[in-house]
């Protein structure tokens, strides 16, 4: 009979733990940025994104995959924005994702938004280079869910 008992335990714990993920992962997080290229950089505290010579401010975020947001915080319009964000890590090294490009524009007071699906298992780091400037993040996934850790 008390096998019956831990079996049907079993049974209740695995949707909760099921629908935990399901709520964490979509909530997302956000990434500690450390800055690796441009001591000039500080953090702001407001959105905990890296500001990059009072021009740029890039975050990374988990959820359902990683996003890269860059928000022009400056003055003017900036033309031929270069990127570049590298996704490795998970069990047995099997995620080695890359992406870069140009973003013809983005006007002052806006902000770009790059979604990048992810699907595996175990730790990963994600580096992002913007115009010469690079943050790193370190985070898990799990399946489609990317959590940041920092």
């Amino acid at each position: 009979m008390e096998n019956k008992k831990s079996s049907n335990l079993g049974k209740k714990i695995l949707p909760i733990v099921i629908i935990g993920v399901l709520v964490l992962g979509g909530v997302g997080a956000v990434a500690t940025p450390h800055n690796t290229a441009n001591t000039d950089s500080k953090i702001n505290r407001d959105t905990n994104a890296l500001l990059f010579d009072d021009e740029f401010e890039v975050e990374i975020t988990g959820g359902i995959g990683v996003h890269l947001i860059i928000r022009n915080v400056g003055d003017v319009d900036v033309f031929g924005v270069e990127f570049d964000i590298t996704i490795t890590g998970g069990i047995l090294g099997m995620i080695n994702d890359h992406y870069d490009g140009i973003i013809s524009s983005i006007p002052f007071g806006s902000e770009f938004s790059l979604g990048i699906p992810v699907f595996g298992f175990g730790p990963i780091e994600i580096t992002a280079t913007v115009e010469e400037n690079t943050i790193t993040a370190r985070g898990f996934v799990m399946f489609l869910f990317v959590f940041i850790l920092s």
